[in-house]
């Protein structure tokens, strides 16, 4: 196990240890960087760091995709959880 990953298990309300694990798997498979996400996210609901990060990436992975795609219905979902936390933050839309 990561030494992140220790840190989180102890203490999975710190921003700075999901930050860090994702900096460390920035080169990792998307649907593992995207699991973290929803990990971290789950944790930390009120992060507008890890929301943006989160948009920003899913919504680049689909960026050549088709709109008719079902990955963009999850993304819409996304965005409509990200909204219920962040509802005083219009900026991330």
């Amino acid at each position: 196990m990561d030494y992140y990953e220790e840190e989180i298990a102890r203490n999975p309300y710190y921003l700075r240890n999901w930050w860090n694990l994702l900096q460390l798997k920035k080169d990792a498979p998307r649907e593992e960087r995207f699991s973290i996400f929803e990990r971290s996210v789950k944790y930390l609901p009120r992060s507008y760091k890890l929301w943006h990060a989160y948009l920003t990436e899913r919504t680049d992975h689909l960026k050549n995709m088709s709109i008719l795609d079902v990955q963009f219905r999850n993304l819409v979902t996304i965005f409509e959880r990200a909204l219920v936390h962040l509802h005083k933050m219009p900026r991330i839309w």
